[in-house]
This record gives C-alpha cells, structure tokens and sequence, in this order.
C-alpha cells in the first residue's frame, strides 16, 4: 500500500480597488473607504485624488492680523493693526488695499457687513457707547459717519436692515436706516421702527445668517429662525436644539445651511437637519478656532480636532468625507466662484492647480497620505500575498512611497517610486502569509490614483490519499 500527499491546486487571485468611497473611521466602513488621509480632496471621488494647491494671493503688512475676509459685491478684509481696525478693499483678494482705519480710541473689531451701498462697521468701541460703529460709501470712507449701535455678536443682512444678535436678544435697524437703533421710537409707518426682541434661550447667541428668505440665529444649543416683513410682523420661532459653535462656522453651499454644532457637523435644507459628520470620528476641542467654509459641492470645515488643527472636506453630492490637511485658518469665503481662507497672516486661493498658477502655489510640494481599510476575504485561511498594482497619475514630476501593514503589525516600505504623467507601479510582495493587509501611499505633490490591486493566493493545504 502506497501513501503519497496530494496537493490542491492553487490559484492567485485579486482584489482591485477603482472606487474610493472617502474617509470612513467607523468600525463598519466599507472595504473601498479610507481609514486615513491627509492631503486628499473629496470633490474628485471615487478618484482618489489630492488636493489641489493653496496659493497666496495676500499677506498683510508685519503689525497687523486678519480678523475677518468677507464676500459682498467686492473683497474685504480686516485687520487688527496698533490695537484698533483697518479695513481693506479690492476688486478681488489679489488686490486688495487699506481703504479705512479707525481711530486710536477704536478697539479692533471684524464685525462687518455690505448694506444699501455701505460699507459698516460694528463693535469700534466695547460698549453701546456713541460712535461706535462707522457707515459709509466706498467713495467718502476718509469721512465716515459715526454712529451709536449695539455690540452684537454677529450680523446679517435681511428684509432692508441689519439683524444683529446678542446675549439673548436680537436687534435689527429700523428699515432702509443702519443709523437708526432706537426701538423705541415710532415713525409715520409703525412696521418700520427698529426691532428688539428678547428670546427665551438656553444660551446667548453666537452666529446668524440670512438664508432663504429667513434669517437663522443659533445659540450653541440651538437655532432658531426669523420670518416676516417689518417690526409688526417680524416672528422668530425655535427648529432644533442643535446650535452653532461661532460665528465663523457656519456657509451656505449649493443651496444647503451647514454649521458646526458642539455635536458635530449639521446640514439643513429648511426642512429637515441632520448630523453628518459620524464618518471622520473627529471632534472639535476648541470651539473659537472651528470655521467653516465653501461653493459649489464642496465643504471645508477646520477644526482643532483631537490631534491638531486642520480641514477636512466634505463632498455634498455624493455625501464623501476626506481629511485636506494641517491648516490654521480663521476665516473664509467664497467669491468669483473660488474658495478663499486666511491664517490670519495671509489669504489663499483654495484647489488652485500649481500647473495653472505656480507663483506662491504649494501644488508641487505638500504632503499626501492614504490608508485603505483592511483589506481581506471571508474565508478562515492565510492568504500568500504576490503583488500590489497602483495606477498613479499625476501633471508634475515626483515621488511616491508604498508601505504595508500584515495583520494590524506596523507599517513596511515596499519601496519608492519616480511618477511623471500616467504609470502603472507593480510591487512585488515579500513571501508573507496573513489574513489581512492594510496599504498606504503618499508622497508630494498634486496626484491621483485610479486603482488599487492587491493579488494574492490561498495558502496550500496537504491532503493524504490512500491507494488501492
């Protein structure tokens, strides 16, 4: 009687990744999403795509801060110079100029708006003192008028006059008249005297904004919104108990409100508000620092989250989350179809291509990362890896690294790679048997990667068979 092993036949197989589904923490992601990315944009998913460059298109003069960056029939800018205000102007954030400074009893303030073809200022001064704030045309700002006005926490501009919010009331001009604030008083036409209401509120008012057709104003607890056409008929009335974190986190993008509540990230479309930030399993722990910007599709939300400051972008189309990277922005807006931010020091063109525009661009130079989930097939056996297959894309000459991680062990250097235009990367693997493997790439500079392939065959098994 002979015995002798029979072997099964082994066959290599492969997983390919073409869709990439954003940055998904949770323990449920889908395969196709990232456990991890810096550097890397959500508005060109499922490509996995960086972002593009940041290009500085403003800094300030050495002395003076940026306090606010606005969007309003042109671009504005203040900043806090020697203690008090300044205000720039420009036909676009490339050029702007310092149009207005305020005086040396003036406190700094970025409490701003765009009314009837005025440019205002609030907050000059830290009390509702005479003259503190100022009003004029773009063409006699050397001579301001000075009015007295509340100190507000924020404004907005709604039904021909200027809504502000404090403590827990809300304020508003009386109409087509930013000079006038007296409530008290009656004109010929009652509906149009300036409005107060004091509001029964968890907390006091942080932010407001004007959006279809009301004029929303959050707590940090919750938000409510202001409808009607005069004093007579204003009505503001609660909609949920999600509030707003500051001024600067909350934007309109394509037609939707999203703002940051000390839950997280919170869409609304004037029916229905939902939390949409459960995929990055990040958190704000500075509510002063959090800001929030964007146009079109795509959401940019900074924070100082658990680990440092830094964006993540959200794509409202296709509901697709990435982490952008480090940044330390303190405001945004959006003009001419194009995102702005600023760090305080400077003012940046957002997803600015570097072949479009290289001067002052970091589109040839900024890190990018991305991790896959674990990746692993439903079956009990290891698997022998062979080899991985990344097709990379990119415009401007450079280098990428590939690791790996086996089984939840630390991540290993397959190797480093030279990429101009389209190239197909083969790795082979090392001789490594496990039951799941994560992969990483990064690199610098704008790229793109279309596919992902890992191939691989099921370890052999021995099978003993008796003959007859």
């Amino acid at each position: 009687m002979f015995v002798f092993p029979k072997l099964n036949e082994i066959k290599r197989q492969s997983l390919t990744i073409n869709e990439f589904m954003g940055l998904d923490k949770r323990p449920n992601a889908a395969f196709n999403s990232l456990s991890y990315t810096a550097g890397i944009s959500s508005k060109y998913f499922p490509a996995l795509t960086t972002r593009k460059g940041r290009r500085i298109v403003f800094g300030v003069p050495n002395g003076e801060k940026i306090t606010g960056i606005f969007s309003f029939d042109k671009a504005y800018l203040t900043t806090s110079y020697a203690g008090s205000t300044r205000l720039y102007y420009g036909d676009d954030f490339s050029s702007l100029s310092c149009i207005y400074t305020a005086g040396n009893d003036d406190v700094s303030s970025s409490m701003f708006c765009v009314f009837d073809g005025l440019v205002c200022l609030f907050n000059l001064k830290t009390t509702d003192s005479s003259q503190n704030a100022m009003a004029s045309s773009i063409t006699a700002i050397d001579m301001p008028t000075r009015f007295s006005a509340p100190v507000f926490n924020d404004i907005t501009v709604y039904k021909n006059r200027v809504f502000g919010c404090r403590r827990k009331q809300i304020r508003a001009c009386a109409d087509d008249d930013v000079y006038e604030w007296d409530y008290t008083k009656t004109p010929e036409i009652a509906g149009n005297r300036a409005y107060f209401k004091s509001v029964e509120t968890k907390s006091k008012f942080t932010a407001c904004i004007t959006y279809k057709d009301h004029a929303m104003f959050f707590t940090e607890n919750e938000v409510f919104e202001l409808c009607g056409d005069d004093a007579d008929s204003f009505n503001i009335y609660k909609i949920a108990d999600l509030g707003c974190v500051n001024r600067f986190a909350v934007c309109e993008v394509g037609g939707v409100l999203y703002f940051l509540s000390k839950e997280g990230v919170v869409r609304y479309d004037g029916s229905s508000i939902s939390l949409i930030s459960d995929a990055i399993c990040d958190v704000s722990t500075d509510n002063s620092k959090a800001v929030l910007g964007g146009g079109r599709d795509i959401l940019y939300v900074k924070i100082a989250g658990k680990s440092n400051e830094c964006i993540y972008t959200y794509n409202t189309e296709k509901k697709l989350w990435a982490r952008d990277g480090l940044f330390l922005g303190t405001g945004s807006a959006f003009y001419n179809g194009k995102l702005y931010f600023t760090d305080g020091y400077y003012v940046y063109k957002m997803d600015t291509s570097y072949e479009d525009e290289p001067t002052d661009n970091d589109g040839n130079s900024f890190y990018w990362e991305a991790v896959t989930q674990d990746i692993h097939l439903d079956t009990p056996r290891k698997k022998q890896a062979s080899k991985l297959g990344i097709y990379i894309k990119r415009a401007i000459a450079g280098r990428v690294e590939v690791a790996i991680s086996y089984d939840n062990g630390g991540f290993q250097t397959l190797g480093s790679f030279f990429t101009e235009g389209g190239k197909t990367i083969c790795i082979p693997l090392p001789n490594t048997k496990s039951e799941k493997i994560k992969i990483k790439v990064y690199g610098w500079g704008e790229a793109q990667i279309d596919y992902i392939n890992f191939s691989y065959t099921l370890g052999g098994e021995c099978r003993w068979q008796q003959s007859q």
